[in-house]
């Protein structure tokens, strides 16, 4: 077997292409990183397949897909299809057939709706049927963070009338080594396909830790407009014009007493931006790292994009969901307040919490905004539990046990004791502080870790740095909280 430094680890994603795709992948880096060590990522567009060929990357990368596909709808992939299918299949020159270890990261995997199904997805045959399935020879291929696009009050009853969709749904998950999925809608879908999954929150919540990027006190805060209030109208209709207006009044009377940004994920939010809101800054990059450093410097926000929440919530920062499809409904794992766009009234966007962020508010609409900013402090910092501990390293383990059956991972003494350990439940523990004030994977709340570490012996100093967690930071209390929950009531079987 390779030497582990050089394992190649080969990932299908979209590249320039989603920010919030670019979230999810850098989280999952990050959690192969602490499985597996140094590796060779490959990266392939699904949107494209024929860059699974290094040589067709420029197809992609120098914008031409983009020009030929205002032209022609479709126009590269259709062309790049054909070409893809005349041209030989070289073990040394394919990214899938070279690849020790093949991940589809995040995005919905499972849909049945008016716009298609995730039986005709265009890399699915390209990639696996003729790539992957008859050379695979044992190699692990994991679906980790999938999630589904469906009406947002779908109960994934509609699954049922797509017999050929749910026998697409079994023999994906059949060919993985792993599935882990992102929301509850994933599970009935799976259930319904007779089949079950790891539910853990999305993986977009680790991209921080693969940047580096740590939170800063709150200096603005960050909104996110999207005309229909998500990506898709799906078997529910959404009030476009009451969205805008209701969104508008907000911004504004929100910009009266505080520093607002627009955060486009793309240029029609941008272009939105401009055409409703021109009097308030915006904010729009190439570079998916950028928003990432904007978030770490965010009050709390409002967003349609709900991978912005995420980066929000990897940071402490307080957030909300507005959405139009079951995407959105991924926040709940979070305990993240999320809402239906025709829902989101002017009472749901009431003025009174944000007079008053530290009280928590119910209204006959449940969970209201106040909810997501009510541990905001006018410092930046947030309020916790103290004493809270919370082991993050499930997703982790549930790759381990992935990685352990499937024979791939460390090979020296200490990793084959490390799997062993690692094999067992992961323990979640409440009210209790680690032995070890920065243990591996461990965040304690309520208390300034930065400051316990500046205030140890400087003795202590070295050891901390190298047995613990390189960046100590604390997370907000309340998405700690729900998400220890969660995976306490699953622990059993993330294993």
């Amino acid at each position: 077997m390779n030497d582990l430094a050089r394992r190649s680890v080969c990932i299908i994603t979209t590249v320039q292409h989603n920010v919030g795709d670019d979230f999810v992948r850098d989280g999952i880096i990050h959690l192969l990183g602490q499985v597996l060590g140094p590796t060779e990522l490959q990266l392939i567009h699904k949107h494209l397949p024929i860059t699974a060929r290094p040589g067709f990357n420029w197809v992609h990368s120098s914008g031409l897909a983009n020009r030929l596909d205002k032209v022609s709808a479709n126009f590269t992939l259709r062309t790049t299809r054909r070409l893809d299918a005349v041209l030989p299949l070289r073990r040394t020159s394919d990214r899938v057939r070279t690849a020790d270890i093949l991940v589809q990261s995040g995005g919905p995997v499972y849909w049945a709706n008016e716009e298609g199904d995730c039986a005709d997805t265009e890399w699915w045959h390209p990639l696996i049927e003729r790539r992957w399935i008859p050379y695979a020879k044992g190699r692990p291929f994991l679906n980790l963070a999938g999630g589904t696009c469906q009406a947002y009050h779908s109960d994934a009853s509609e699954f049922t009338r797509h017999p050929k969709v749910l026998e697409h749904i079994r023999r994906f998950y059949d060919l993985t080594a792993l599935t882990t999925v992102r929301d509850e809608l994933s599970v009935e879908v799976l259930r319904q396909a007779g089949r079950d999954a790891h539910l853990l929150p999305c993986t977009s919540l680790f991209a921080v830790d693969q940047q580096a990027i740590t939170p800063s006190p709150g200096e603005y805060i960050v909104l996110n407009y999207m005309p229909t209030g998500g990506h898709f109208v799906l078997g529910e209709p959404t009030d476009a014009a009451a969205w805008e207006t209701r969104f508008v009044a907000l911004a504004r009377r929100l910009a009266k007493g505080q520093r607002v940004i627009m955060v486009c994920h793309n240029q029609k939010e941008k272009e939105a931006a401009r055409c409703l809101l021109p009097e308030l800054e915006s904010f729009y990059s190439e570079d998916y790292r950028e928003y990432l450093r904007l978030y770490s410097k965010a009050h709390w926000g409002i967003l349609n994009r709900v991978h912005g929440c995420f980066a929000l919530a990897s940071l402490g920062k307080p957030s909300a969901v507005i959405g139009s499809d079951s995407r959105a409904r991924m926040a709940k794992q979070l305990g993240l307040p999320v809402v239906f766009v025709n829902d989101a009234t002017d009472d749901w966007l009431s003025p009174r919490p944000l007079r008053n962020p530290l009280r928590p508010r119910r209204g006959r609409h449940g969970r209201s905004l106040s909810c997501a900013r009510h541990a905001a402090r006018p410092d930046g910092r947030h309020q916790g539990a103290a004493g809270r501990v919370l082991r993050r390293s499930a997703p982790a383990r549930a790759l381990r046990a992935a990685f352990a059956s499937a024979g791939v991972g460390r090979h020296d003494e200490r990793s084959r004791h490390r799997r062993r350990i690692h094999r067992r439940s992961p323990r979640i523990h409440i009210g209790k502080k680690p032995e070890v004030p920065f243990a591996r994977d461990q965040i304690v709340l309520g208390e300034d870790i930065n400051a316990r570490f500046h205030e140890a012996p400087a003795r202590d100093r070295k050891d901390v740095r190298r047995h613990n967690h390189p960046r100590p930071r604390h997370r907000h209390a309340r998405i700690i909280d729900r998400a220890a929950a969660i995976w306490k009531q699953r622990s059993d079987r993330n294993i």
